[in-house]
């Protein structure tokens, strides 16, 4: 069996019955997450962006999963950002103590993934907000996520008709 073969088998077979959606989606995602990056910015926000970026995945792709209702999307973000700009000023009565901020920024991820169960807001990219603010733990970037996933579900929920599960 050659190679071209090998690989449209171990294709998902959604997609091989359905590319349109699959393309439809995927596209529709890119331009929901280029319209948000840029009316809102980026400047130093990379970890919070790669959890946007995760959040995106979660609304396009399994758009009826639970973790991707609006409370989950926003509620974990918000919470997880809170508890990450808590350990970030935790963080800073150790300045320059390595250890301390691996176990805290660890520790911010864990409490955010506590609370999120906890409340019932579960949407497992909001732990990458956690960690990102409890790194950086600016106003401007907690912000910054609050906003992004405020759009990401208002976008979503105007594209929901014609969005379908794909995992």
């Amino acid at each position: 069996m050659n190679t071209l073969n090998r690989f449209w088998l171990r294709l998902d077979n959604k997609l091989k019955h359905s590319p349109a959606h699959f393309i439809l989606q995927t596209l529709l995602a890119f331009v929901s997450l280029a319209i948000i990056l840029s009316q809102i910015g980026l400047l130093g926000r990379g970890v919070l962006v790669a959890a946007l970026g995760s959040s995106i995945f979660v609304a396009f792709l399994t758009p009826a999963a639970y973790t991707a209702r609006a409370r989950n999307i926003i509620g974990s973000h918000v919470l997880s950002g809170a508890i990450g700009i808590g350990f970030h000023h935790l963080i800073a009565v150790f300045p320059e103590n390595y250890s301390v901020f691996i176990l805290l920024s660890a520790a911010s991820v864990a409490l955010s993934m506590f609370v999120m169960v906890a409340t019932d807001t579960e949407h497992p990219p909001a732990a990458g907000t956690a960690l990102g603010l409890s790194m950086e733990g600016s106003l401007m970037s907690f912000l910054f996520i609050s906003i992004s996933v405020i759009a990401l579900v208002i976008i979503k929920r105007l594209l929901d008709p014609w969005l379908e599960d794909l995992v």
